[in-house]
């Protein structure tokens, strides 16, 4: 019985670029919600095997996507709610609520992606603290 060797795994290399493109694919939520999730997972699943530190930073940007993606649905539910409670009590109801939310929760990833980016390329690769 003959057995085959196989190649030894290639090593990782370093490429900060394609950090930093992982990083602001995230950006895609601008076109439509969800593809700040779905974007980065295609990226990183593409090209993400043979770049160092590539696992790592897929996993905080999409931990951090899937929880503003949750926290806005969250913001949106309560909003809903508590506009329920205002009809019903007969109180006055604030009419930009909705778009309110939408533009901070909007601002806030933009601002969160875009200052995480500027610390991937000084090399620091410890972004996103709170991620699921």
């Amino acid at each position: 019985m003959i057995f085959a060797r196989s190649p030894p795994p290639r090593p990782l290399r370093p490429d900060p670029e394609f950090l930093q493109l992982l990083n602001l694919s995230a950006l895609s939520l601008l076109v439509l919600p969800l593809l700040n999730i779905i974007v980065p997972l295609v990226v990183w699943r593409r090209r993400g095997q043979h770049i160092r530190h590539a696992a790592e930073v897929g996993r905080r940007i999409l931990g951090f996507q899937i929880l503003w993606q949750l926290a806005c649905f969250l913001a949106y539910g309560l909003l809903l709610v508590a506009y329920q409670v205002a009809n019903a009590l007969q109180l006055q109801l604030w009419r930009g609520g909705f778009v309110a939310v939408f533009i901070l929760s909007y601002l806030l990833n933009v601002g969160t992606v875009v200052y995480y980016a500027g610390r991937l390329r000084r090399g620091d690769l410890a972004i996103y603290p709170i991620r699921l």
